[in-house]
């Protein structure tokens, strides 16, 4: 505590105990207005904080909208948000709890989500796990398995796996071709195969670049042919491999073959992640599919010279009642219903079955972020 003794001035020995006592009872106070200022600012953000969360009566009503819908469409609104992912792993960790799901398929290669799998099932250890991860974020465009919400969640379902659940991941996606690469040529090491991942590799590569630089290049005649020739070559290379070997290099064949299909059919990635699903799909199990908005819906996109089928369009006429769509957004566009944070669509019912509104927050950061 300060002493407000000046030794310049000649005080009595009265007046200086004064002026001590007072300087006392002064800090006292400010401190107590610090401390209370301090305790109402946190209350302030716990309330901000809590208020983003979604209460138990909101969770208890997912459920029931849900029913006994065997595949769960959890969409979101943008991809590698914090506030998205921490408050989505909320509904599902409660929905793996009242087992409504068993299993989680992602918008993401199999390749990347066979990794978690095997790692949630106690059959490679973490340091395996980290190093895979550190690789699949050479074609992620953000943090996602490696994020540190998500990551935090792997850890729960290995932990939850261990109390008679049995929680399986999946991925519907493809791109990772980088990856499948690298675990194929690891279980075939003739010359002549490792020549022909070499060639993929580097066709891919350069496809890859326009994919992300100048799309418009894709439809090229020079490009299309570079794509009709190198999918042959991925044919011809994995009908010399015997992927059965191991369920990784099935995986990895698997997402080889459909990234180098794509770019010969540009327009056909959500068929694509269809049939994936179909070929995951066990109907004795329960699925959540973690997905964009624009996946999962019930819609279709319809261009010039094409219609392209969406995701949830070919879930939903093959389903049927089997396949619930969540839209998760972060603004409210049904006014009727502004102080509600689950509640049906207000629009386009057709292409969803329930809105939930969270807050997508800051951008997420990786856990290899230093």
């Amino acid at each position: 505590m300060p002493c407000y003794w000046d030794t310049s001035h000649h005080y009595s020995k009265k007046v200086i105990t004064t002026t001590f006592k007072m300087s006392f009872k002064i800090d006292i106070t400010q401190k107590m207005k610090s401390i209370i200022l301090s305790l109402l600012i946190i209350f302030s953000l716990l309330n901000t904080i809590m208020g983003q969360k979604l209460p138990t009566r909101d969770l208890m009503k997912i459920k029931k909208e849900i029913g006994h819908s065997r595949i769960i469409g959890f969409g979101e609104e943008e991809h590698f948000y914090l506030g998205s992912n921490t408050y989505r792993i909320e509904v599902i960790k409660r929905l793996i709890r009242d087992s409504s799901i068993n299993s989680i398929v992602f918008e993401i290669p199999g390749t990347d989500a066979f990794i978690v799998n095997e790692y949630i099932h106690n059959r490679i250890d973490k340091s395996n796990l980290l190093a895979s991860l550190k690789q699949f974020t050479t074609l992620n465009a953000g943090p996602f398995f490696d994020s540190k919400e998500i990551f935090s969640f792997i850890e729960w379902l290995k932990t939850i796996n261990q109390e008679n659940y049995d929680i399986e991941v999946s991925g519907m996606d493809f791109y990772n071709y980088i990856a499948a690469i690298q675990n194929l040529q690891k279980i075939e090491n003739s010359k002549e195969l490792q020549n022909n991942f070499g060639k993929i590799k580097e066709t891919l590569d350069t496809l890859t670049y326009y994919l992300h630089n100048n799309p418009s290049q894709l439809t090229s005649a020079e490009i299309t042919k570079k794509s009709t020739e190198n999918l042959s070559l991925v044919k011809e290379t994995l009908s010399k491999i015997d992927t059965s070997l191991s369920k990784l290099s099935t995986w990895a064949a698997r997402d080889l073959y459909d990234y180098s299909y794509w770019f010969t059919d540009i327009n056909n990635r959500d068929s694509m992640l269809f049939q994936n699903f179909v070929n995951i799909d066990n109907d004795k199990k329960r699925y959540l599919v973690w997905a964009a908005n624009f996946h999962i819906q019930n819609d279709s996109l319809k261009m010039r010279d094409y219609t392209s089928n969406l995701f949830g369009n070919l879930m939903a006429k093959k389903y049927k009642e089997q396949y619930f769509k969540i839209g998760v957004m972060s603004d409210n566009s049904c006014k009727k219903n502004s102080n509600n944070r689950v509640f049906p669509p207000c629009k386009d019912e057709d292409k969803l079955d329930l809105i939930v509104l969270i807050q997508k927050g800051n951008k997420t950061t990786s856990i290899f972020d230093k």
